[in-house]
């Protein structure tokens, strides 16, 4: 069990990433930070950020990687200033 965390900012540049995510998009945090979140080439993680931050509220998904699992989460951060995944 592992949480990767990737944060956005409203316009959805990523501007925090963890290991633990770097691990699982095989990019550095060097090539994430500063980015559009685009550039993880993970279009269900975008909409789910981009649609919680519209809707300003919590959303949760999931996503199947070969034969795993992975449960999303992704909250709107305080006075629009984006969110985390």
């Amino acid at each position: 069990l592992f949480e990767g965390v990737i944060a956005v900012d409203p316009h959805m540049h990523i501007n925090y990433v963890n290991s633990q995510a770097t691990k699982f998009l095989n990019l550095t945090e060097k090539e994430l930070i500063g980015k559009p979140f685009t550039i993880t080439n993970q279009p269900v993680c975008e909409e789910l950020l981009n649609n919680c931050q519209r809707q300003e509220q919590v959303l949760t998904s999931s996503i199947q990687i070969q034969k795993s699992f992975i449960d999303l989460v992704a909250s709107p951060k305080k006075d629009n200033t984006g969110a985390i995944l």
